[in-house]
């Protein structure tokens, strides 16, 4: 079990060599001291929606600004998850809470044994039901003991959540960090607004995957529902994550299935940035597959490139 971690904020880019050094033997990449690296989680999917596995290194280009770039490492070797489940308990979720409890449910049977999983609650308030494990007993009984109740703090829940895992993913780098949202309504009580996850998921190396359930805003405020569709789509593809839109109870069990299996089938995939700019700026970048027109890839967009040093002597 995970001790709970102080909430501090972390660059995407990796500050040391440690980046997968051991994912795969037959390659082991290294670096100098101090070198930033540019790690990737990137997802393929072809016809029918099923993930593509079969891909080697040479099936990938990856380009940052628009200039191409050498990779130091592309493996599809599993890394074991750290899964956070964001489980909605509004009032609004009664009756939607045992669909809601079998979905997650499954997600966790999903994982494999080197996989932990951490449940939370959220209506006004959060609540760790039961921090970062590898027992399964102890995270379906936690999923089961969510009870709905109060408002929907979502953005708060969020911002907590992505600042608890940007220390771990950063301290960790062979292990994926997911979030795994599940929510039926619009945010009616949180501090932070949408702006401000938004901003700090772009900086996070945490994959976001969101689950709306139907009936979230209510067909009697259209704008309203677009407006929560909107935000979870680009909260989902700033961390190259997905947004599900489920129009029946029903299709939760397997949805998540499926988002177990997608977090499993990531490619990982990492560059040291060619040219080299400390700039604070913003990095936009391209996965592309060679060869395959019928794919299509799934990644975040960019990062922020790391600030000057500023040096002792001057002060700046």
């Amino acid at each position: 079990m995970r001790p709970v971690t102080a909430l501090i904020a972390i660059p995407l880019l990796a500050a040391s060599a440690g980046i997968a050094a051991e994912v795969d033997a037959r390659r082991v990449p290294t670096f100098e001291t101090g070198v930033e690296v540019v790690n990737l989680n990137v997802a393929v999917s072809g016809r029918g929606d099923r993930f593509v596995t079969d891909l080697e290194e040479s099936n990938f280009e990856v380009f940052e600004d628009g200039v191409r770039q050498s990779l130091s490492l592309c493996t599809r070797q599993s890394l074991p998850l750290s899964v956070v489940l964001l489980i909605d308990a509004s009032g609004s979720m009664l009756p939607k809470m045992a669909a809601a409890q079998a979905a997650a449910t499954r997600l966790v049977a999903r994982l494999r044994p080197d996989d932990e999983v951490e449940v939370v609650q959220f209506s006004g308030r959060t609540v760790v039901k039961e921090p970062f494990t590898t027992d399964r007993a102890r995270a379906e009984a936690a999923i089961q003991s969510t009870v709905p109740e109060g408002d929907t703090a979502l953005y708060d829940t969020l911002y907590i959540a992505l600042k608890e895992l940007q220390p771990l993913a950063s301290a960790e780098p062979m292990r994926r960090f997911a979030i795994v949202l599940l929510s039926d309504g619009r945010d009616t009580t949180s501090l932070n607004g949408e702006e401000e996850v938004l901003e700090l998921a772009r900086r996070s190396a945490v994959s976001i995957q969101a689950v709306s359930l139907p009936g979230e805003v209510g067909t009697a405020d259209p704008l309203e529902l677009r407006r929560v569709r909107h935000f979870l789509t680009e909260l989902t593809r700033v961390t190259g994550g997905f947004a599900h839109f489920p129009e029946r109870l029903q299709d939760l069990e397997p949805l998540y299935g499926r988002i177990a299996e997608g977090l499993r089938s990531q490619y990982s995939i990492a560059y040291v940035p060619e040219p080299r700019r400390q700039d604070g700026g913003w990095r936009q970048i391209a996965v592309i597959v060679r060869g395959r027109t019928d794919v299509s890839v799934r990644h975040k967009p960019g990062y922020y490139a790391p600030k000057p040093r500023r040096s002792a002597r001057s002060g700046r």
